[in-house]
């Protein structure tokens, strides 16, 4: 069976590996890793798959972080809290709606 993933070596100017190395700090993962996410996300916009998408949290970045104090919380990136909050958000709406569903009923 052939395997799953390739590897390619590529050269990037220094301040965009300085760039690269404190963005996937921040988000607690090695440069090679952000850097195939950052492939395949390119790949994906690409061929049109919507599925994924990137967004800039850098405007409640801090909120999102400041929003709670518990230690997993903080072990979690950026990305993931706001996946987490999210799911929250989305489970609040849908339980809202079952509410005045159940105020409609007859």
């Amino acid at each position: 069976m052939p395997p799953s993933h390739k590897r390619i070596t590529i050269s990037i100017p220094t301040k965009t590996y300085t760039f690269l190395e404190q963005w996937a700090d921040k988000e607690g993962r090695g440069e090679s890793n952000l850097a195939a996410f950052l492939v395949m996300e390119g790949v994906r916009e690409k061929e049109g798959d919507t599925s994924k998408v990137t967004v800039d949290l850098s405007s409640i970045s801090n909120q999102i972080e400041q929003l709670r104090t518990d230690s997993a919380w903080k072990a979690l990136s950026l990305s993931q809290k706001a996946l987490v909050l999210l799911h929250e958000y989305l489970n609040l709406l849908e339980k809202q709606q079952d509410e005045q569903g159940d105020h409609l009923a007859p």
